[in-house]
């Protein structure tokens, strides 16, 4: 696992927008547009005040730095950068509470000095104080604010900056604040302060002022007899804000020597990685500010809401399950590293289990990561890997696995056509088309023979659902009984219906030669039987097209061949995510199944046309109107809902008549007589079958439940309800039955499943007798 948790340290999650980066303070700018946007003005002033110190005095002499890496400002987005200034002073006007905040936490007696009450030796002060260290302010001058009375004696004030503004927001951030002012104080030797005990020592005397010798080094900090040294604001050259800024930076650095004893450079970064995902950057203008340079107070959320919130937030809007589990990447990482952690179960969480098993396995997460972090690969391996440790929820995959061993055995159909010995090609149509729709299968086999008389017929699974459950040493037999198959068939190449199945080959079976079935049908030149009409429609290409262009414009070429008129999907013409189906994940998590395909029907209000069983059923058992591109090439296609679509008892049964049907139309023989899988009469109302549908059970389970109970007498009567109840473990699964007796037949009136084992003891006659027989 080590490989996959070390590409993490590539990832640009944290990475600042453009505009905080070039923030003198880097101000958190998305969480206060965010609390801005929605009307949260005394929050926003907050997280305004937390980042600058003195609000009113920054909001008036900003000089907008972020304007001009605001990628608003580009002609293409709205040519104009979002105006925050204007927020700030907006909200520095419509914010109620602007008390600082008091944290009633212990005194330090740590002693720090500060030479200087301008604006940047305040800010230094304020933020140590708010810590609760002991500061004092040497200041040669009586007053506070040092070049900000020269900023307000001009004409006009720049930013509208007086005397009377900037005095009284020093008193409002000070007030809880125990500051000693020593003015009209000239300190004329660092030596002398370090001798009072002062163990960190700011010079911020401003342009022009004294500064004992501190910028004669390279750096303008330093440590000598176990005391700091720095110097900066207006004294290094900075600006007003970026004096500011520097003090508060300094503060930073101070806090940091006086914990370690290691002396750091105040942070100053002014770059960013972020990268924003092309679909954020549509065009949208800003508006006119009022005549003191605020957004107008019923603007404030209209120019919140056009910031992009410039972030590396891909993962979140292409991966559902990010969007799903609102969890970053690298807490994703870290959950899977803590459950994957060797250890006793017993003795340490495992917070990642159902995390890990509702990857859809799409691989969509690596493909627009601009890092090129793969999720996918990383849950794959953990599934593997708990399944080594005997760690993994077998539940989660039991169902599917059962259904694999269904279609490799009794419904598997490899077979040469009549008189060929060896073929050239061999439909593989996948295990899910045959169950679906089995028609789909039987016409495109005779199809197929009709243009290639050696065409062979391989009717199994190619692997994918135990490679899904991580069992690699069953997904091993799996691919070397497929390779055993295809090679008695005379090593055919494959004309695969499936993606999902193409892929699965192309990986593990790289000898066998392969094409899609609809590139053989266009090259062939079928002609669909489905005329369009004037409705337009989208194409919907399953995830595991990704990279299969031609198979794309092969879909696009027979719809179009037949006349329907075709309208891209915004996103999934070019990320291609999961219907659901992907990795099994609807028994993990059936609300993010549905969570998936919500998202997937809409995107578009047309209806789909695609080119996998598995999106076509998921659609349409949500109501979306979708057809499968054989519906197309063969006409008759199922659009009308959910009603149409087989129970999962039903898939079972579908792909018996398929290959019934198979054996006797193309080969004349007939099928071995199949034992009855429901041994009783049983009478299940349509809405009880729906319910054990969406439960992932079968119904000749709970006939044989039933069965079992009214053969042994393990059952219990529920006299008000006039039925019984019982239980057995069928397999690995517990399955509970309640069923009312009628003569010799039975109704079904409820049941359902868990994976625990209920072990009971029972003795006749001084031995243990087995209680599930």
């Amino acid at each position: 696992m080590e490989r996959f948790y070390k590409q993490f340290k590539n990832c640009i999650q944290k990475e600042v927008p453009f505009c905080q980066a070039s923030c003198p303070f880097h101000l958190e700018v998305v969480d206060f547009i965010e609390k801005a946007g929605r009307g949260a003005f005394s929050a926003a002033y907050k997280t305004y005040r937390n980042a600058v110190t003195f609000p009113a005095i920054v909001a008036a002499l900003c000089p907008e730095p972020c304007k001009t890496h605001c990628i608003r400002a580009e002609e293409a987005y709205g040519g104009n950068a979002i105006e925050l200034r204007g927020l700030e002073r907006a909200i520095i006007e419509q914010a109620k509470n602007k008390d600082p905040i008091y944290y009633n936490v212990p005194r330090k007696n740590r002693k720090i000095a500060i030479i200087g009450a301008g604006i940047s030796g305040l800010g230094c002060a304020f933020r140590l104080a708010s810590k609760k260290y002991d500061v004092e302010v040497f200041e040669a001058s009586g007053r506070m604010g040092g070049h900000l009375w020269e900023i307000a004696d001009r004409s006009p004030a720049v930013g509208g900056l007086t005397p009377e503004i900037f005095l009284e927001e020093f008193e409002l951030q000070l007030k809880q604040e125990q500051i000693p002012i020593h003015f009209h104080t000239k300190i004329s030797s660092l030596e002398e302060l370090a001798e009072r005990g002062y163990e960190a020592i700011y010079v911020a005397t401003g342009a022009g002022g004294n500064d004992f010798g501190l910028l004669d080094s390279d750096a303008p900090y330093f440590i000598k007899d176990n005391v700091a040294y720095f110097a900066g604001g207006s004294l290094t050259g900075k600006d007003t804000i970026e004096a500011l800024a520097d003090g508060i930076n300094i503060a930073a650095a101070i806090e940091i020597y006086l914990k370690t004893g290691n002396l750091s450079a105040p942070d100053d970064r002014r770059t960013t990685n972020v990268q924003v995902d092309p679909c954020k950057l549509e065009y949208r203008t800003g508006l006119p500010l009022d005549e003191a340079g605020k957004v107008k107070p019923e603007n404030i959320a209209e120019e919140a809401n056009r910031c992009l919130r410039c972030q590396c937030d891909s993962c979140k809007i292409y991966c559902d399950l990010v969007a799903y589990t609102q969890k970053w990447p690298l807490r994703i990482k870290d959950e899977v590293q803590a459950t994957m952690h060797e250890g006793k179960v017993e003795l340490k969480p495992q917070p990642a289990k159902r995390l890990i098993n509702i990857c859809t396995h799409c691989g969509l997460c690596k493909e627009v990561c601009p890092a090129q972090i793969d999720l996918d690969s990383m849950f794959l391996q953990a599934r593997k890997e708990l399944h080594k440790l005997n760690r993994m929820p077998w539940a989660f995959h039991d169902f599917w696995l059962r259904d694999m061993d269904f279609a490799d055995g009794e419904a598997a159909l490899v077979k040469t056509p009549p008189g060929v010995k060896k073929s050239k090609f061999a439909f593989f149509p996948g295990c899910q088309l045959g169950a679906s729709e089995p028609r789909y299968v039987a016409d495109t086999y005779s199809w197929l023979l009709s243009k290639e008389p050696t065409m062979g017929l391989f009717l199994k699974c190619c692997g994918t659902p135990v490679k899904w459950a991580g069992d690699e040493e069953k997904h091993a037999e799996a691919i070397s009984k497929f390779h055993t198959d295809w090679e008695e068939l005379g090593k055919p190449k494959l004309v695969v219906a499936c993606p999902s199945c193409m892929d699965n080959i192309s990986e593990f079976l790289p000898d066998i030669e392969i094409i899609s079935l609809y590139e053989f049908m266009e090259k062939n030149g079928i002609v669909p039987a489905m005329k369009g009409d004037r409705e337009t429609w989208s194409i919907f290409d399953p995830c595991a097209s990704a990279g299969k262009d031609d198979l794309r414009k092969s879909i696009r070429n027979l719809a179009e061949s037949a006349n329907f008129q075709l309208e891209p999907l915004p996103v999934q013409e070019n990320h291609s995510a999961c219907c659901s189906y992907g990795g099994h994940v609807s028994v993990a998590n059936p609300k993010y199944a549905d969570f998936i395909i919500d998202r997937r029907i809409t995107e578009s209000e047309n209806p789909y046309i695609t080119y996998c069983i598995n999106c076509r059923d998921a659609f349409l058992g949500a109501g979306k109107k979708t057809i499968h591109i054989l519906d197309v090439i063969f006409g008759d296609g199922c659009v009308d809902g959910h009603a149409s679509l087989p129970t999962v008892t039903e898939r079972r049964e579908n792909r018996i008549a398929l290959k019934e049907q198979l054996l006797k139309n193309i080969w004349g023989e007939e099928m071995a007589k199949r034992e009855p899988q429901i041994k009783i009469d049983l009478k299940i109302d349509p809405e009880l079958k729906a319910k054990l549908n969406r439960e992932w059970i079968l119904e000749e389970e709970v006939a044989d439940v039933i069965e079992f109970c009214e053969r042994t007498g393990r059952k219990v009567i529920l006299e008000e309800r006039g039925t019984f109840s019982g239980y057995r473990q069928v397999g690995r699964m517990t399955y509970w039955v309640e069923y009312r007796k009628n003569g010799e037949s039975f109704e079904l009136v409820n049941a359902y499943s868990h994976r625990m084992k209920i072990e009971l003891e029972a003795v006749w006659d001084g031995k243990k007798v087995d209680t599930d027989m």
